[in-house]
């Protein structure tokens, strides 16, 4: 349903089909304030990026090092000048999106939701929900460019994410630990000392949440 008043428009209850992506969600522009404001909300059933990624190039054969360029280093210096944020002041922006599911190569994301506000220049994406190899994430980015120069804070937790799995999806890789002497993924490690414990092996590891000050980074460039 689309409809207009002054400056303002809203598109409600839009159905959008892509290839094999179905979609659906609800948009209002307003043109009216200082700065064009857009609000939106679109729930995805499942994203599949993996038709529109381009083919993966071959390596060099026998395993030779890429040609670097003629031989000119690369700079890998910091650039002195002062970042722009002055895009980040164009709009007003409110929207949240929703995926049933996400694919990438092999990767498989599970149902996620993200919140992004963009209000004066300063940016906030906000990720509520993430399920990731049942393991469940949270996370957060502030991108600040309404005062001079331009500040950086973002934080991220994670927990219970299965590693051997998503590792293997991610970079196939694989820990086969029957190749380890003495040690399979049934039977306990061997113990050195007597009457210690001894714990079975699991293909599968927790990876801890870090507390919120260990996973916040705050940073602001001139």
């Amino acid at each position: 349903q689309l409809a207009a008043q002054g400056a303002k428009v809203t598109l409600s209850q839009a159905a959008i089909g892509l290839d094999a992506i179905k979609a659906k969600g609800d948009f209002a522009v307003d043109a009216g304030g200082a700065r064009p404001a857009l609000k939106g909300k679109l729930d995805v059933d499942a994203l599949d990026l993996n038709p529109y990624l381009p083919p993966e190039k071959a390596g060099p054969a026998g395993g030779a090092p890429a040609p670097s360029g003629g031989g000119k280093a690369a700079k890998a210096d910091w650039s002195d000048q002062a970042i722009d944020a002055s895009g980040l002041k164009a709009a007003d922006v409110d929207f949240a999106l929703s995926l049933g599911s996400l694919t990438v190569k092999k990767i498989k994301v599970g149902k996620s939701a993200l919140h992004v506000v963009l209000n004066n220049g300063r940016l906030t994406a906000d990720l509520t929900e993430l399920a990731l190899y049942k393991g469940a994430g949270k996370g957060r980015v502030v991108l600040d460019g309404g005062q001079p120069g331009i500040g950086l804070d973002a934080g991220f937790a994670l927990k219970g994410l299965q590693a051997e799995p998503f590792l293997t999806d991610a970079a196939a890789f694989t820990l086969d630990i029957r190749s380890v002497p003495g040690m399979s993924a049934t039977s306990p490690p061997p113990s050195r000392e007597p009457g210690a414990r001894r714990r079975p092996i699991s293909p599968n590891w927790a990876v801890p949440s870090p507390s919120p000050t260990a996973s916040s980074r705050t940073r602001t460039w001139p």
